[in-house]
Order: structure tokens, then C-alpha cells, then sequence
């Protein structure tokens, strides 16, 4: 207890020592910054990560059986899918893209061929749904909400789709336009999807491209999506080439490397920062030794071993390292818990978009409090602050009590 009195009576300068007073409090700022800074990069990487990923499962299936042509039996792959008591759903489906004419303008978008009453089992396109039902598909088109609001299109209005259709390049014969009315208009909070996806019935898609009776491949769903690697490879065992299993996990890879890499390149970037702001506790106890030589040599002249010493300037480093935590946590938690008024808040003081969904994917700023990341936050805060004590805490350690007092 007698070390952590002293530190803190050094922490605390007298009057005609405020100097070293404002340098603690700027370390302390340094600290608290530098970690409010990493907390807040992280949850919302988390955050995007997690919606992220939650938006993937609710517009596409756990699972995907499809080849690099055509496939003529899918009723039978549905029945063999089955048999795996992990499934709950299968639904065939076609994927491609086309050519959208609609209000006299040109927009490429990809659709999506669907059985409704399987598609509804399998995901999560129901939930989404603002207007109009996807039982009513048949003859008509579902769109995204962006796309709608991009063409001003409503219930009822009309859609052309131009797709090439097998056989016709080679034949030199004219790709199919095929009309279809908005049946419904949905909403899955991904920019990307709301813009871009449109949904048609599998009779409609298989004409559109020139598929008869055959589809793109069959999608699947588990029960738990985390294991959809465990169950991929149970079925793909049981299929017969080239058909070929993907989770969904295979075919937004690089979606996921990409922000893991992002986030374990931003962790480190930020640590760096708190070891900058630790460079101010380097400075400050430097400064300290300096200013205290004095009452060093009357403290060894009275017995205090060097120990002891150590420990004093030791505890000011970690003393610096726990207030700075602290309020680094509190800001940091603060701003995470309340982004996205923060970011109207900004956006209607500066006029400018904080985070444009057409870049970002997503409407709106996600924010994952992971308590297992805030802990190594901290920790690594508290330990580069403690690291950066010892060099200034030796030197005290190391001083000669005679030669400490030999000018005084």
C-alpha cells in the first residue's frame, strides 16, 4: 500500500508541479482515445460481419447442389437430398443474369428462377416481403425495394427482360423479351440485393433462358447453418459427379476473407495506437524520475530498497493504464450502443452520408458488442501501459542515493 500512496501522490503534482499534472492527464487521454478508437472499429466490424451474414442466410440457402451445366434430374437429387435427417428444405432454382427495360431505360440485374412453396421453406424471402405475395409469382416479377424506388415502380407497372437464351448466339437468332407485371416488392436490407435481385417463377426463368424442363441445381436448408461444412460433405458423399456441393459460406468466400483480414489488419493498426499513446507514459515517468530525484535519495536514504522504488513508478504506469481504460470503455461503449443516432446526427450537421448502403451493402451502420474482444482491448491496454512503465521505473530503481541528494 505504501508504493501505491506515493504514486499517487506523484500522479497528483503540488501547484508548482502542474506541468507533470497535465502530461498524466494527457496520457491518460492517449489511452482512453486510442482504446475508445479500437473498440468502436471492431464492434462495428463485428457488427458488419454478423448482419452481414445474417442478410446472406435470409436471401440464399445453407446449401447449394449444382454443376457446370445443366441439371435434368432434380426431382431425383431432391428425394436423395432428403434422406439427410440435417435437411429440412430443398427447392430447385435458376440463376442468371439479364437485361431489365422498363420506363424506356436499360438495367442489368440478376434474377432468380423459384419454386414459391419450396422457396418459402427454405428461406427466408417471406419475412422480407413489403407488398404483394410470393404465391402470386406466377407471370410476374418480384423486385427490390432500391430497384423500385430507383425506376418508380409500383404494383402493377410492367417489366421486360432480355436474356440470351441457350443456342440462339450460335444460331444468330434473337434473344428472348419476355414481359412480366410487379407482383410483389421486397425488402432484405442489402443494397446489393434490393437493387439487383429479381425473382421470377422457375417456368418463367426456364423460358426466359431457353432451359425446357431443366434447372441451374437445388438449394438446401439445415438446421443449423454453422455446421452447413459437417452436412456438405455427408451429401456430397452420396451425389455422383460433376454435381457438386457449396454452403453458403463457399460461395461468399471471399466476402469473409476479406473482413476477417480487415479486422485482424485493423486490430493491430489500433494496438499500435494504444503503443503511441504508451509513449506519452514513457515520457511523463521519464519526466517524473527527474523531477522526483530528490525525494528518490531521501527515500533510499531512509531504507526503501530499490524494489520498492520500482514498484512506485510501475503503479503510476498502470494507474495511467487503468483510468485511461476506463474511460476509453465508456466512450468507446457509448459510441457503439449509439451509432447510428450519431450518424444522423452527422449526417444533418455536415450534409454528408456517413455510410452509403450502395458501398457498404448494408442500409444502415451494424454494431457488435463482443465481450471477449473488449477484454483483449483492454487487457492489451493494460499491459502496454504497465510495459511502458518499466524502462522510466528501472531508472528510478537504479539511482544512487548520494548522488540523487549530492546537489541538494
Amino acid at each position: 500500500m505504501f508504493e501505491l500512496f506515493v504514486s499517487l501522490r506523484y500522479l497528483l503534482a503540488k501547484q508548482q508541479e502542474k506541468f507533470i499534472s497535465v502530461i498524466s492527464l494527457l496520457a491518460v487521454g492517449g489511452v482512453a482515445l486510442s482504446v475508445a478508437t479500437l473498440i468502436v472499429v471492431i464492434s462495428v466490424m463485428s457488427g458488419f460481419e454478423r448482419d452481414l451474414k445474417e442478410k446472406i442466410l435470409g436471401t440464399y440457402a445453407h446449401l447449394t447442389v449444382s454443376n457446370d451445366f445443366l441439371m435434368d434430374d432434380y426431382p431425383e437429387m431432391m428425394l436423395e437430398v432428403r434422406k439427410d435427417p440435417e435437411v429440412l428444405a430443398v427447392t430447385p432454382y435458376i440463376y442468371g443474369q439479364i437485361m431489365l427495360r422498363m420506363r424506356g431505360k436499360v438495367y442489368g440485374a440478376v434474377v432468380r428462377g423459384i419454386d414459391p412453396k419450396t422457396e418459402i421453406e427454405t428461406t427466408q424471402i417471406k419475412k422480407h416481403m413489403l407488398q404483394g405475395d410470393l404465391e402470386q409469382l406466377k407471370d410476374g416479377v418480384i423486385i427490390g425495394q432500391e430497384l423500385a424506388t430507383l425506376f418508380n415502380l409500383e404494383m402493377g407497372d410492367s417489366i421486360s427482360m432480355i436474356a440470351p437464351a441457350a443456342g440462339t448466339a450460335s444460331m444468330g437468332l434473337t434473344p428472348p423479351v419476355l414481359s412480366f407485371e410487379v407482383k410483389g416488392i421486397f425488402h432484405s436490407g442489402m443494397y446489393e440485393y434490393d437493387s439487383r435481385l429479381v425473382y421470377v417463377s422457375l417456368e418463367s426463368a426456364q423460358l426466359l433462358f431457353g432451359l425446357g424442363e431443366s434447372v441451374h441445381g437445388v438449394n438446401i436448408k439445415i438446421e443449423d447453418p454453422l455446421y452447413a461444412f459437417k452436412t456438405k460433405k455427408k451429401i456430397a458423399s452420396r451425389i455422383d459427379p460433376p454435381n457438386v456441393v457449396k454452403t453458403w459460406m463457399d460461395l461468399n468466400r471471399n466476402i469473409f476473407a476479406a473482413l476477417k483480414t480487415e479486422k485482424n489488419v485493423m486490430f493491430i493498426l489500433l494496438v499500435m495506437a494504444i503503443a503511441v499513446a504508451a509513449m506519452n507514459i514513457v515520457s511523463t515517468l521519464i519526466m517524473m524520475v527527474m523531477q522526483k530525484t530528490k525525494d528518490i535519495g531521501i527515500l533510499k536514504s531512509l531504507g526503501v530498497d530499490s524494489g520498492i522504488v520500482l514498484k512506485i513508478f510501475l503503479y503510476q504506469g498502470l494507474i495511467v493504464g487503468i483510468l485511461g481504460t476506463l474511460l476509453g470503455l465508456f466512450i468507446g461503449l457509448t459510441i457503439v450502443l449509439n451509432i447510428d443516432s450519431l450518424q444522423d446526427l452527422i449526417s444533418r450537421l455536415t450534409g454528408f452520408e456517413v455510410f452509403p448502403s450502395d458501398i457498404y451493402y448494408l442500409d444502415q451502420i451494424p454494431a457488435d458488442v463482443n465481450f471477449r474482444d473488449i477484454f483483449t482491448i483492454c487487457l492489451s491496454a493494460l499491459g502496454i501501459s504497465v510495459l511502458a512503465s518499466v524502462y522510466p521505473a528501472f531508472r528510478a530503481s537504479r539511482l544512487n542515493a548520494v548522488e540523487a541528494l549530492r546537489y541538494e
